[in-house]
This record gives structure tokens, C-alpha cells and sequence, in this order.
């Protein structure tokens, strides 16, 4: 079984990972501005994203807290 620390550790990597998309798709939409093209898709994408990366965060905390509940 895997300890809490390896949980947490795979829970911060993958928020790391969701941080960077949200970043590169805010630059994805500022290109498509400054070109003038649409970007409805894009902040589609966006707001799913932030979501995605929401959900992620709030995983974390109740697996930080579930390590502090079995201690």
C-alpha cells in the first residue's frame, strides 16, 4: 500500500501539470486575440481547465486530511 506522502506527492505533480495548461492556454487565447481570431473555443477549454484543476486541489485536501484522520 502506498503511503500518504506518495499520494500527495501524485496529487501535486498532477496539480503542477494542470497549472501549466491553465497558463498555456491564457497564452494560446492572448495569441488568438492579438491575431484577431477567435477564442470562444479556447476559453471553453479554459473554463475546463480551472475546473479540472479545481477538482484536483480539492482531491489534495481530503487526501491530507484522511492522512491526518488515520495518524
Amino acid at each position: 500500500m502506498k503511503h500518504l506522502s506518495a499520494y500527495l506527492r501524485e496529487a501535486d505533480i498532477r496539480i503542477t501539470r494542470a497549472e501549466m495548461a491553465v497558463m498555456l492556454q491564457i497564452v494560446e487565447i492572448d495569441k488568438l486575440r492579438v491575431a484577431g481570431r477567435n477564442t470562444i473555443i479556447a476559453e471553453r477549454a479554459l473554463r475546463a481547465f480551472v475546473e479540472s484543476l479545481k477538482a484536483m486541489r480539492e482531491l489534495r485536501k481530503l487526501i491530507a486530511l484522511r492522512g491526518f484522520s488515520t495518524t
